[in-house]
């Protein structure tokens, strides 16, 4: 069984939110969990996109998190989200 697609998205104190795309957590729990560990530990967050290349094949860029400058982060499933009208 593949991991959940996830969409997370961080706000930081200045400038515009960020949002990926990610199945590199195995459930919400866990990236919750990951996320409260990188901003305790006053750290980064590592996420791989799973967006597809123009070809099909997954892209597998890594974003690198800067969680001390971040003031809230969003964890969804894309299906749950719906269609909200907001291009991040």
């Amino acid at each position: 069984m593949s991991n959940p697609e996830l969409l997370i998205v961080c706000q930081p104190l200045v400038g515009e939110a960020l949002a990926v795309r990610t199945t590199g957590f195995a459930s919400v729990a866990e990236a919750l969990a990951t996320i409260e560990r990188a901003i305790n530990e006053h750290g980064s967050l590592t996420l791989r996109r799973d967006e597809p290349e123009a070809d099909g094949a997954p892209d597998g860029d890594v974003v690198v998190v800067n969680m001390t400058v971040m003031t809230s982060v969003r964890i969804a499933r894309p299906a749950e989200l719906g269609d909200t009208g907001q291009y991040l």
